[in-house]
């Protein structure tokens, strides 16, 4: 031992050279303490504590007992080193030589527990921590068993006991949890039992309490999973891939597979099977059970269809050595819904009653034969009277009927064919083309009166049309031919003989071409031209036009038919639209409108009130802006809007002209805005000046004017002393002067637009700005 080594109760020091000592009784090291070499514990006691290392109660971050082997490469317990001699019983070593850099080590039959770790107290913490990060192809665990373990069941009633040994009392979360966040290979498995064994069960799942919980659940709801949840192979034996087995009072599902929570398949303890998709069965035969009937049945009312993918294969319904097959029950109809084949000679009917072939729908029954040449024989050479079709329905013919003797129709005969010459002798009328919805009739006549040729349908106007095959015609061979009403020709009518007498009231609708001359003695109407004038091509052709209102026949030149087009106007007409005008409605034969809009001036500015020796004048007050607009055609009636004057003001500045428009909000014809009012001046004694208000500013119109310009600003007020001060003049506008005040007082009014005068003290009340003109619209209108 090195170190300082205190001996309670006689103080002595040994040497710590290589010298072999025993020190009896207890003793008690204090500080750090260094041991070199190999240190044992021996302890004989049969009921005592060999070693014992206690931290007391006060351990928060320390360690109790801490073992390193620092860097050490050593090879204690390999097992997979046959030369080792440590590595145990199990991988070819001696019996109890499996040791490792630490060992808990017996070599006695004990009924005890050779290492425990005993943490009743802690809730959160780690009771064993394993930790070995760079471990690839060691054991984190490595437990050795021999050859005949049976440990089952446990001396605590109601447990089981294994090898590795896992317990918990009531529990909500995991007892056993193996995880890997890594990704694994093809080969790679979480968990892997393998087991040589005979008999008994690989894995064992016991959960003989559960209710609504899950003995065994398997999740894989990734994305991208296309492999298998459960995957069982078996070798070549006669063993059972799965099996489930119930009480006898089971009542629930041995098997049910769903997608998307709907049933695919399920098997419920009754043997009931549900089956959500097609049934694919690739063996020779569905067998019933031994006894009892077997039915295939429809779980609603559509049909069952029995068939096969190749379509040309037959479909058999009994076998060879079948009794009696009964397709359809009694009181049931049964329906065929493709052809019938019977490869016997004869269908036979009931041994009494009547017999009937009857198509379910209005569809035709057809009787034939394969070979197409052989005859169909209707009725025996026994038979009595041959029927066919019944008294109120029709019979049809498809094909050729052939009669070998005379055909007779109706009872009594009411037409009679006679087959010797094929003269058809009829009591009725002759009426053809009945599958259309419109025929002919051919009907007789009493005696003086011709025969009818006449039309007859659904539609309410069928004409009737002879069509010759060819360049043939079609001819009237003597008398005449007698037309009532309209004689309509799409094609040439001639007369060889130089020319055509319409007598009467005739219309022609189509083209009237090559002619040399019509000469009427009434109205000729021509259905293709409407009211107005009647112009020629210089083919010749004919045309009428009438022009809009307003508009004037203008010749075009020699060799050019005329055309209406727009009189060329001249100002003949002004309209003023003044304060009060909300509206323009053109006068009669106004084709367009010259718009002139001026906008509201501004008020003059005051002048505050005489305090001699003070002085007090205004600015004048803006005119307002101009606007110019062209519109053609003129609609109308239009809105309009005229800007207000701007008030004087009263010791103050005077008021903004309002806006002057013409049309509809936002897209004015025409607008100008009103001029802003002149500013007034403080009384004082100093030289001074002040501004008038600015004239009115342009916006764009629509379309664009042809003319903008802002309104004039007004003039000045100057103050040379406390008792001579000038107020400034109104800006002039477009159509109108601005307010003027020659020494003081209240300054003058502008007109049409103008500014208001300044002001000018001379009492010692205030003085008012004179007032700007009210905006103005002129209108020049040309016809």
């Amino acid at each position: 031992m090195s170190g300082t080594i205190t001996v309670d109760g006689s103080g002595f020091v040994h040497n710590t050279g290589a010298v072999n000592e025993s020190i009896d009784g207890n003793k008690t090291l204090t500080g750090n303490t260094t041991f070199t070499g190999t240190v044992a514990a021996n302890n004989a006691t049969t009921t005592g504590t060999s070693t014992t290392i206690s931290t007391g109660n006060g351990l928060t971050s320390g360690q109790a007992l801490n073992v390193n082997t620092g860097s050490s490469t050593f090879s204690t317990g390999n097992t997979q080193d046959n030369a080792n001699a440590s590595r145990g019983f199990f991988y070819g070593g001696a019996a109890n030589s499996y040791a490792g850099a630490n060992t808990f080590s017996s070599t006695g039959n004990f009924t005890g527990t050779l290492v425990a770790l005993t943490a009743d107290q802690t809730t959160a913490g780690t009771v064993l921590g394993i930790s070995a990060q760079s471990l690839t192809s060691g054991k984190a665990i490595d437990v050795s068993l021999g050859t005949l373990y049976s440990g089952t069941s446990d001396s605590v009633a109601g447990y089981s006991v294994g090898a590795v040994n896992v317990r918990a009392q009531s529990f909500t979360g995991n007892i056993l949890n193996v995880e890997a966040h890594g990704a694994g290979g093809a080969s790679a498995n979480l968990a892997n039992f393998t087991s040589t064994q005979l008999a008994g069960n690989v894995t064992n799942v016991t959960g003989n309490s559960l209710t609504t919980g899950t003995a065994v659940n398997v999740s894989a709801t990734g994305a991208s999973f296309s492999g298998k949840a459960v995957s069982v192979t078996l070798g070549n034996n006669t063993g059972t891939a799965f099996y489930v087995n119930t009480g006898a009072t089971y009542t629930g599902n041995l098997v049910q597979l769903q997608v998307n929570a709907v049933d695919k398949l399920k098997v419920d303890a009754s043997g009931n099977t549900t089956l959500g998709g097609t049934l694919t069965v690739r063996g020779a035969s569905i067998t019933g059970p031994s006894a009892g009937a077997f039915a295939i049945d429809n779980g609603n009312a559509s049909a069952i269809n029995l068939g096969n993918n190749s379509g040309a294969a037959p479909i058999n319904i009994g076998t060879a050595n079948a009794g009696a097959v009964s397709i359809g029950r009694a009181a049931t109809t049964t329906v065929v819904n493709g052809p019938l084949s019977i490869l016997g000679a004869a269908v036979t009917g009931p041994t009494s009653g009547t017999f009937s072939i009857d198509n379910g729908n209005a569809s035709a029954i057809n009787i034939g034969n394969a070979s197409g040449a052989a005859p169909i024989n209707i009725g025996t050479a026994n038979a009595g009277q041959i029927s066919i079709g019944r008294s109120t329905q029709a019979t049809v013919v498809n094909s050729t009927l052939q009669s070998v003797g005379d055909l007779t129709v109706g009872s009594p005969v009411k037409l009679t064919i006679t087959a010797a010459t094929g003269d058809v002798a009829g009591n009725g009328l002759g009426t053809f083309g009945g599958g259309l919805a419109n025929q002919i009739r051919l009907s007789g006549s009493a005696t003086t009166a011709p025969v009818v040729l006449s039309a007859l349908g659904s539609d309410t106007n069928i004409g009737i049309t002879l069509t010759p095959k060819g360049t043939g015609r079609v001819a009237v061979s003597a008398n005449g031919l007698d037309v009532t009403g309209t004689l309509t020709a799409t094609s040439t009518i001639s007369n060889t003989a130089g020319g055509i007498s319409i007598t009467g009231a005739s219309t022609i609708a189509g083209t009237l071409s090559s002619l040399t001359g019509l000469t009427s003695s009434g109205t000729i109407t021509f259905s293709g031209l409407g009211a107005g004038v009647v112009l020629s091509s210089a083919t010749g052709v004919l045309s009428s036009s009438a022009g809009t209102a307003g508009q004037v026949l203008t010749s075009n030149g020699a060799g050019n038919a005329p055309t209406f087009q727009a009189i060329v106007g001249t100002a003949s007409n002004v309209v003023i639209l003044t304060t009060g005008a909300t509206s323009y409605t053109k006068s009669a034969g106004t084709l367009a409108i010259l718009i002139e809009c001026v906008g509201g001036g501004g008020g003059g500015g005051g002048a505050q009130g005489n305090a001699t020796p003070s002085a007090s004048a205004g600015g004048g007050g803006g005119s307002g802006a101009y606007s110019v607009a062209y519109l053609s055609p003129v609609v109308g009636p239009y809105t309009v809007s005229i800007g207000a004057a701007g008030a004087g003001g009263n010791g103050t500045s005077g008021g903004a002209g309002g806006a002057t428009t013409f049309g509809t909000s936002p897209n004015f014809n025409c607008n100008a805005n009103g001029g802003s009012g002149g500013l007034n001046m403080a009384l004082g004694t100093t030289v001074t000046y002040q501004a008038g208000g600015a004239g009115g500013t342009v916006t764009a119109c629509t379309p664009a004017c042809l003319m903008q310009s802002t309104g004039g600003p007004g003039e000045y007020a100057v103050r040379a002393s406390g008792s001579i001060s000038v107020a400034g003049s109104g800006g002039n506008s477009h159509l109108g002067g601005g307010g003027y005040l020659a020494g003081t007082g209240a300054g003058g009014a502008g007109t049409f637009g103008g500014g208001g005068g300044g002001a000018n003290s001379n009492t010692t009340a205030n003085n008012v700005g004179g007032a700007g003109g009210a905006g103005v619209i002129r209108i020049t209108e040309y016809k």
